[in-house]
């Protein structure tokens, strides 16, 4: 019959897939299977500016009763005074009148430092009219060194000094050789102290530093004022540098660079390219039904048929079998018998067809398939590791380092010249590969690598598995880590790929606190640590104030009579409707509300806030009942500063006793369209009985800079 099986196709040429990468002084080097080399420039961005140095405060100092602040950047502010001015002096008293002056001469003295308070024995003679208890001096001629003493004795010319004390000189023990003493006359009657007190001084109650970072300075008048800001700013953060976040090859076969600016480019194809198709082989030996039909049966592993005599079948030889139509299998030769003809096939698997169960088919035809090309290497997948290390896995089953490939944090430094990096790269309309750069130029990397010349047809190759590629690649948002998913539906973890945090800039000096010391100093903590004393700050205590003590309600005038802390008495009146508010028929109010910041713990009364309920307390003017209080932060978002999340609450207070009457607005409570003043009201039942002259105001359990608003209903009891 002779030979009717085609002839072995020549084996296709090997693909050219990626051999290895690495990035060499920035630069991102692609080396191919074929030995040829690709640049594709700096990859890697240049180091950010560095940050601005914040302004902090360098130092404080009181100069003639003002407060400087000298700043890091050498400038300074005069805040004014804040040491308050000395109360006017009081009348000079008339002077003494002069005593007897002796001046006697005694012989040597030894004094000094190891004498002070001891006695000491003087031959003066006689006739003078020395009296124990008087005060004396004793120099030497030049009046240099000087010593006071008490007279203890004076009989027949023997003086004896003691309680001997330093006046000057005398810096070390030493003797005179002729003593001269003094004596002094009485001191005269002290001058009467002046019955009109000199003026108040304004001094510093108080400084804080407020959540906008400006030093606020409250004064002992009430009053306050703002030094400026005093928080050191924080330094610029440098521009970011541009790395490689990560790269996947896309469903084209292209190496796909992503960059850290949201930026990506493609490198070009980087599969390696599948050989040719081998030439369809002669048609088979065909059969006639009626000398060799096949039969398939699934149950049986191997299937024999008769195909005749003569040819060259070989075990492990691939072969398909069809009836030319839509059954069509594929299987491996077991045996031949070249002189029957019987040829056994294994490894039977269905390409198309054979859905019945036996399957015959004739004529069946039978075709010898040439052997398969070797497969070319690529690309399987990359990931960067945990030591920022570039990862490849190719194909064959190896995997090699591209070398480094995450952008490294740049040290803090001068700013340098802005880096060039990659903006774009595409191939061209004659297959060069071109790089787009970021200061406007390109360039070619040559002819982009596709392949090397198509080999001779090779036999038809049989059907390959199903590779496993890249669907698509993303940033884990919690962790960093790139998430590669693979066409199988799995997917892996390619280790942490975001980019390093930029180092913080320099911190600024400014200031964690203030305080006034026991002793009157202002001291300025700050945040690098270290402290100053910015001098004595504290006003000179002024006179004792009249303060009320008691009040009464005179039914008879409608009066209210105040007791004064002086003894005396005042009637201010006649009195109707609610004090610090207003009335309606029996119904009346007090209105509470604070114009300047409150503090935590204040007492609040008709027009300001203190830490002593006495000072802003107002009286009742006739027995009433309380029952119903209304509280407001007039805007402001109720804000502890805690973890324990307090509410924020208001409470009526009876003669500094806080009552069970509490207004409460619930932690982190924001205005709303429907409540813009944050205000919030409370009740109580049984009503609160309120004497006449008793002394009613609310307090607060938080301090806010725009203070707030209350108003308290009574009625007649």
């Amino acid at each position: 019959m002779g030979q009717v099986v085609g002839a072995t196709g020549e084996t296709g040429a090997t693909g050219v897939g990626i051999q290895s990468t690495e990035i060499v002084d920035g630069s991102l080097i692609i080396t191919y299977t074929n030995g040829k080399q690709t640049d594709l420039g700096q990859v890697v961005g240049a180091t950010g500016e560095t940050g601005a140095t914040g302004v902090g405060i360098e130092s404080t100092e009181i100069v003639d009763g003002s407060l400087i602040i000298t700043y890091t950047n050498g400038e300074q502010t005069d805040l004014g005074q804040v040491v308050g001015s000395t109360g006017e002096t009081g009348p000079t008293g008339p002077t003494g009148e002069s005593g007897s002056i002796f001046n006697s001469v005694g012989g040597s003295f030894t004094f000094g430092p190891s004498y002070v308070g001891l006695c000491s024995v003087f031959n003066v003679g006689t006739g003078y009219a020395y009296v124990p208890g008087t005060l004396v001096t004793l120099s030497d001629v030049s009046g240099d060194n000087v010593a006071s003493g008490v007279v203890s004795s004076y009989s027949d010319g023997i003086l004896t000094i003691c309680d001997l004390q330093i006046v000057k000189g005398f810096s070390v023990n030493q003797t005179l050789f002729q003593t001269f003493i003094n004596l002094t006359g009485p001191q005269g009657p002290t001058g009467s102290e002046s019955t009109v007190p000199g003026p108040t001084g304004v001094g510093i109650a108080g400084l804080y530093v407020d959540s906008s970072g400006n030093l606020i300075i409250n004064y002992t008048n009430g009053q306050s004022g703002s030094a400026g800001y005093v928080v050191g700013s924080t330094g610029e953060t440098g521009p970011t540098g541009v790395s490689i976040n990560g790269v996947s090859i896309d469903g084209s076969g292209n190496l796909i660079i992503n960059y850290s600016n949201g930026q990506s480019g493609s490198a070009g194809y980087a599969v390696g390219s599948t050989g040719a198709t081998g030439a369809t082989g002669l048609q088979g030996s065909l059969y006639s039904s009626t000398a060799s039909p096949f039969t398939y049966l699934p149950t049986i592993s191997c299937q024999i048929t008769n195909v005749g005599p003569g040819y060259s079948y070989q075990p492990g030889q691939i072969i398909t079998v069809s009836d030319g139509g839509s059954n069509q299998l594929i299987g491996t030769v077991q045996s031949y018998d070249i002189v029957t003809g019987q040829l056994e096939i294994c490894d039977i698997t269905i390409l198309n067809g054979f859905v019945s169960n036996p399957t015959i088919i004739s004529p069946a035809y039978v075709t010898l398939s040439g052997p398969i090309g070797p497969t070319g290497i690529d690309v399987q997948s990359m990931y960067i590791d945990s030591n920022g290390d570039l990862i490849i896995n190719y194909s064959n089953g190896s995997s090699g380092t591209a070398g480094y490939a995450r952008g490294e944090t740049g040290h803090i430094g001068p700013t340098g010249a802005t880096g060039v990096g990659v903006t774009g790269i595409y191939i061209d309309g004659v297959g060069d590969l071109i790089i787009q750069y970021t200061d406007g130029t390109s360039g070619s990397a040559g002819p982009a690598p596709n392949g090397g010349p198509t080999g001779s047809t090779g036999p038809t190759g049989s059907t390959g598995s199903t590779g496993v590629g890249v669907t698509g690649v993303q940033i884990d948002p919690a962790t960093g880590n790139l998430i590669v998913s693979f066409t199988d539906g799995t997917s892996g973890d390619a280790g942490y790929v975001r980019g390093e945090t930029g180092p913080t800039g320099p911190t600024g000096v400014g200031i964690t606190g203030v305080q006034v010391n026991p002793s009157g100093n202002l001291i300025v903590s700050y945040t690098d640590g270290t402290s100053g004393d910015a001098g004595y700050v504290r006003g000179e205590t002024g006179p004792t104030g009249v303060g009320v003590s008691g009040a009464t309600y005179d039914s008879g005038t409608s009066n209210i009579i105040f007791t004064y802390t002086n003894g005396t008495t005042g009637a201010v009146g006649p009195v109707t409707g609610g004090g610090g508010g207003g009335g309606v028929g029996d119904l009346s109010y007090f209105a509470f509300t604070s114009q300047n910041s409150t503090a935590n713990g204040d007492y609040i009364g008709p027009a300001t806030g203190s830490g002593i309920y006495q000072r802003v307390s107002v009286v009742a003017p006739q027995a009433l009942t309380i029952s119903s209080l209304y509280f407001s932060l007039r805007g402001q978002t109720a804000e502890p500063g805690g973890p324990s999340l307090i509410p924020t609450t208001c409470t009526l207070i009876i003669n500094g006793v806080a009552t069970s009457l509490v207004a409460s607005i619930p932690a982190n409570t924001a205005p709303t369209s429907s409540n813009p003043n944050n205000g919030v009201s409370a009740s109580i039942s049984p009503a609160i009985d309120v004497n006449a002259g008793d002394l009613i105001c609310v307090r607060v359990n938080f301090g806010y800079s725009d203070g707030c608003s209350a108003t308290v209903i009574t009625a007649k009891a």
